[in-house]
């Protein structure tokens, strides 16, 4: 007897908006549990393996150090690199990368995602994006490396730069930024206690959901089937299980999880860092009233962090718990 599988995926839903793109995918019929297993599976590899491009690095004309101000430029050197971080680049074959874009413009005006200069085959997708306020003094000149890669990149792993213009950037290449699934009950014949998987993702302009569904696909795709191959070597033996041990390399791991991955306007960000909040985890142990005692957060931004927590099924401490202490 054969397992029950979909014959086709269906596209419920397609659109897009200035920021992000979206697509809704039914699944079904799955045998009981396949919708959990596979929906779990495929939405981990779509957080944190898809590739994209990103700039890692920025060179000044001058001699500036990160936390310096540019003449004739209203933000100062680290609130701009804040907005690089949230470009969106667009490549046509990631084999060019990586690649030199440059930003160069005189006197009064705002710098934005169209005014960087790229080469062939190389774009900015999201245009609008405001980088920078110059005033008539202003006189800019900036060259952004971009590189490829997948999930987040700090730039504590990397080695030292030479060149002391070079100011390195910590990278997010992920170009999915949310993904949710359910799974219902849907009939065959006249059994009702098959699967129904749907699938929802949310990608940034230089992506979209359908390719980066289908990329996770393969990448799950490529690990399975090496369990099916004829590549084992040695002596089955028993090992024992130390649940606990697991447990504590996952929550190391999300323990590191970068502050960005919440995609907070730079402003939110920016008063974040500033007082050494630099994890998501480290956010989430505040109260609502603690993070209104930070210096540059308001009830806007308090809003801002609770929706974007809420969006990945997190939230921020209970305030009973800052009376109890």
């Amino acid at each position: 007897m054969n397992l029950v599988k979909p014959e086709r995926i269906l596209i419920e839903e397609n659109r897009e908006d200035d920021k992000y793109r979206y697509a809704r995918f039914v699944i079904q019929p799955l045998e009981r549990g396949y919708g959990l297993t596979i929906g779990n599976a495929l939405r981990r590899v779509l957080l944190s393996s898809i590739f994209a491009p990103a700039v890692t690095k920025i060179r000044v004309r001058d001699e500036y150090h990160e936390f310096t101000s540019l003449k004739g430029v209203k933000e100062d050197l680290t609130e701009i690199v804040l907005n690089i971080k949230q470009l969106q680049i667009g490549v046509d074959d990631p084999e060019d990368l990586p690649q030199t874009l440059i930003i160069e413009k005189k006197g009064a005006g705002e710098i934005k995602g169209e005014d960087i200069r790229c080469p062939a085959g190389v774009r900015i997708t999201n245009p609008s994006l405001h980088i920078a306020t110059l005033n008539d003094d202003a006189d800019v000149y900036m060259q952004l490396y971009v590189e490829y890669g997948k999930g987040y990149w700090p730039t504590m792993e990397r080695e030292v730069e030479d060149d002391i213009q070079m100011i390195p950037i910590d990278a997010v290449f992920t170009p999915v930024v949310r993904v949710n699934f359910n799974v219902g009950n849907t009939r065959v014949g006249k059994k009702t206690n098959y699967d129904k998987l749907t699938f929802e993702i949310w990608t940034k302009k230089n992506a979209d959901p359908l390719s980066a569904l289908k990329e996770s696909a393969k990448i799950l795709e490529d690990y399975i089937a090496l369990f099916s191959s004829d590549t084992y070597e040695g002596e089955i033996m028993g090992v024992e299980i130390q649940p606990e041990a697991e447990k504590e390399v996952i929550e190391v791991i999300e323990e590191e999880t970068p502050i960005e991955k919440l995609h907070l306007n730079s402003r939110s960000i920016n008063a974040l860092k500033r007082s050494n909040i630099f994890t998501v985890e480290a956010l989430c142990k505040l109260t609502q009233k603690e993070i209104l005692n930070l210096k540059n957060l308001g009830k806007k931004s308090l809003e801002e962090i609770k929706e974007a927590l809420k969006n990945i099924d997190l939230k921020l401490a209970d305030e009973s718990r800052e009376r109890s202490d």
